[in-house]
């Protein structure tokens, strides 16, 4: 959703925007999203333009939860995960 957000106007960029506050994610998953910006920034927008809008997003419009908040409760929350085995591996290197 934060790529969608940033790199066209639509439908996901309007639920965000007209909600701010409304969603949460993990700190990690906003430092995925810059560290993998060659990835998704297919129109090459200035990294400066991205850090900036990556930041406002972060900012104002999610809730951004740090690792160390939930840090012990990875385990009970993979129970929960149906694909766990794989959610807990990739959740605990982070």
């Amino acid at each position: 959703m934060i790529v969608a957000a940033l790199i066209r106007r639509g439908i996901v960029r309007e639920l965000l925007l007209g909600h701010p506050g409304a969603f949460t994610t993990p700190h990690s998953c906003v430092e995925e999203v810059w560290e993998r910006r060659v990835d998704w920034n297919q129109k090459g927008a200035p990294d400066a333009q991205i850090r900036d809008d990556l930041s406002w997003l972060a900012e104002r419009i999610f809730v951004v939860i740090p690792h160390a908040s939930f840090r012990d409760r990875v385990v009970e929350a993979a129970a929960l995960i149906a694909d766990r085995i794989r959610w807990v591996g990739a959740t605990v290197t982070l």
